[in-house]
């Protein structure tokens, strides 16, 4: 079986864009919404991890979530 190519985009910013203000503890500290496609027929779940490479302290993980 080959590995599923799933993509994950948000309306909110472009690809690998900066996360507007709205979305940051500095502003609204709201979520961003978040779209997927590709998720293969069957799948039961999904998870989520988003991680900052240009935080000072290595690994900053922002979301380690179940959706």
């Amino acid at each position: 079986m080959a590995a599923a190519s799933i993509s994950v985009s948000s309306r909110a910013f472009s690809n690998g864009g900066a996360i507007p203000a709205r979305y940051t503890s500095s502003g609204a500290d709201v979520s961003p919404p978040v779209n997927w496609a590709g998720v293969p027929d069957g799948a039961q779940s999904l998870g989520l991890t988003v991680i900052d490479p240009d935080a000072p302290c290595k690994p900053f993980v922002h979301w380690d979530a179940p959706i």
